[in-house]
């Protein structure tokens, strides 16, 4: 119960809503959006774990059943890769345990 009040308090959801209710005798979408809200928020910070909503349960709350996402993007296969291996890349430093080579005459 502290942890809805402190909740309640914390989005103003519950007085909101609660407040809609007694003015209009319904809820608007984006009041009943909120008390969805806040109900997934409850069902995720309680503190007993064996309470606690699932990952998979919260995925599926109904705060989220509204929800429109973007259309699935297709995915392309990688070309292929080539079938020899590119040539080495030419030395820019000598390995550490080779000398450098002397400079040029000039």
């Amino acid at each position: 119960r502290e942890a809805k009040a402190q909740l309640s308090r914390l989005i103003g959801g519950m007085t909101v809503v609660g407040a809609a209710m007694k003015r209009t005798g319904g809820l608007t979408d984006a009041e009943k959006s909120l008390k969805l809200l806040a109900d997934l928020l409850e069902r995720c910070l309680c503190v007993d774990p064996a309470k606690r909503i699932t990952a998979a349960e919260a995925c599926e709350h109904e705060a989220f059943k509204a929800v429109q996402l973007p259309p699935m993007v297709d995915l392309q296969e990688a070309p292929p890769l080539p079938e020899e291996a590119p040539p080495p890349l030419p030395p820019s430093a000598p390995p550490p345990d080779e000398p450098a080579a002397p400079p040029p005459p000039a």
